[in-house]
C-alpha cells in the first residue's frame, strides 16, 4: 500500500515537524513502487505474449473457427493442393494438420506459396488419425477436408480411409449442427477407392450429405500436362 500510493504517509503521524520528510519519504517509496510494480507487470505480460507467440508458431492454438478448408496430413503435394484451394477462393483460410514440426512446415510452404497467402496458412500440430485433435481445428465447421497423408507409407490408402471413418464418427456422435460440405480424399491406388465404394462407410458420408471426391496424384497433374488435340 505504501509502495503504490503517493498520498499513503498522510494518514500515518510521526509528531509535530515531520511533515516535509513524510512528503520526501512519500515521493520516494512511490517512485520505487511504480518502478517495481510496473516492471512485474511488464514482465508478465510480455511473458504471456510470448507464450502465445510461441504456441501458434508450434502448431498448438490458432483462431480460425469456421469456413476454413482443412489439409490433413502432409505431402509434396499438399503447395499444390493449397495453391488450387486460393485460386478457387482467394480470402479462404486453410488449417493444416501435421504431426510433423510446425515451423519446419512453415519453412517448406514458404519456398512454394506467395509470401502474402502465408498469413492465411495456419498450421496446427496433430495427427489426423486421432479425433481429438478434431475439435482443436474446428473439423465440423469447416468449407471442405483434404485428406492427404504420406504417399511414401505402404499403408497410406488404408490410413485415409480409416480416417474417414474417424471424421463420420466425430460428426455423428456429436450430433454438430453444421458439417463439412466436401471430403477429398487422396488415393495412391484407385483399386483402393473403388473397393472403398463398397464399403458401408461410403453410403454412410454420403447420407450425411458430404460430397465424397477422390483425388490421385498422377491422374491430377496428367489431366493437366496432356493437351488434347483435334
Amino acid at each position: 500500500f505504501l509502495l503504490i500510493d503517493a498520498s499513503a504517509y498522510s494518514y500515518v503521524y510521526f509528531g509535530e515537524g515531520t511533515h516535509g520528510w513524510l512528503l520526501v519519504a512519500s515521493g520516494i517509496s512511490y517512485l520505487f513502487g511504480l518502478i517495481i510494480f510496473n516492471g512485474i507487470m511488464t514482465g508478465l505480460i510480455t511473458n504471456a505474449i510470448d507464450n502465445r507467440v510461441d504456441a501458434h508458431r508450434d502448431g498448438l492454438l490458432h483462431y480460425v473457427k469456421s469456413g476454413h478448408y482443412i489439409i490433413m496430413g502432409y505431402d509434396d503435394m499438399v503447395p499444390s493442393i493449397i495453391t488450387e484451394i486460393f485460386a478457387k477462393t482467394p480470402k479462404a483460410d486453410v488449417v493444416l494438420l501435421s504431426a510433423l514440426d510446425a515451423k519446419q512446415l512453415h519453412e517448406i510452404l514458404l519456398r512454394s506459396v506467395a509470401r502474402d497467402k502465408m498469413d492465411q496458412i495456419f498450421i496446427a500440430y496433430g495427427h489426423r488419425m486421432v479425433k481429438d485433435a478434431y475439435q482443436d481445428i474446428h473439423l465440423e465447421s469447416s468449407e471442405a477436408i483434404y485428406i492427404v497423408g504420406n504417399r511414401t507409407r505402404p499403408e497410406h490408402d488404408a490410413i485415409n480411409v480409416e480416417c474417414v471413418d474417424n471424421i463420420y464418427m466425430y460428426l455423428t456422435e456429436n450430433h454438430f449442427n453444421q458439417i463439412p460440405k466436401r471430403i477429398v480424399c487422396v488415393f495412391e491406388d484407385f483399386d483402393t477407392y473403388s473397393a472403398f465404394k463398397t464399403t458401408e462407410i461410403f453410403s454412410q458420408i454420403g447420407d450425411l450429405g458430404i460430397e465424397f471426391v477422390p483425388y490421385n496424384f498422377y491422374d491430377d497433374w496428367a489431366t493437366q500436362v496432356f493437351v488434347r488435340r483435334s
